[in-house]
């Protein structure tokens, strides 16, 4: 994700977030609509690009990266050359039918439908091995948004901060 500058208007001492805000202050003037840098400074008014706060920048790269790492523990999961579906309902489904294949005994299977569509039949120890290779990728992205973390709080300007990768998607 990279972060970038933003436009804001000075005029007359004032800083304004849009144009659309410096035109309603001053509704008595009439600037003209699409107006270039070299008019605008002409009129008085200064178009400056700047970075926002650096700690907003860091709290939005922070919030970018948690989303990253949420949206990657659920993408589906790969298991004995099956594709599981991994979002919460899913994993409500598998929770409950592991539980009802090991109530009926070792040798029960169901037939499953999987991420791409097709079906196959599973144990409840094929459903054990989908939770226990999503619980090690979990972990691995936990620790990777923690890295990135505290690669984040370091950095000293926004610059350092778009030179931060998210990471990528571990499987």
């Amino acid at each position: 994700m990279m972060i970038h500058k933003v436009v804001k208007y000075k005029y007359e001492g004032n800083t304004y977030d849009s144009f659309s805000q410096l035109k309603q202050a001053y509704p008595y003037i009439s600037f003209p609509v699409g107006a270039g840098d070299d008019v605008l400074l002409a009129l008085g008014i200064e178009k400056v690009e700047a970075y926002p706060p650096l700690e907003r920048c860091k709290e939005l790269l922070i919030n970018a990266a948690k989303m990253h790492r949420n949206t990657a523990e659920v993408a589906p999961v790969e298991y004995r050359g099956n594709t599981y579906d991994f979002d919460t309902d899913s994993r409500d489904r598998l929770d409950i039918a592991l539980k009802s294949l090991s109530v009926q005994g070792e040798d029960a299977t169901i037939d499953w439908g999987m991420a791409d569509n097709t079906t196959a039949t599973i144990t409840a120890a094929d459903i054990m091995g989908v939770f226990v290779t999503s619980a090690v990728r979990s972990n691995a992205l936990h620790e990777q948004y923690r890295s990135i973390k505290e690669k984040i709080e370091a950095a000293q300007s926004v610059e350092e901060l778009n030179k931060i990768s998210l990471g990528e998607t571990i499987e």
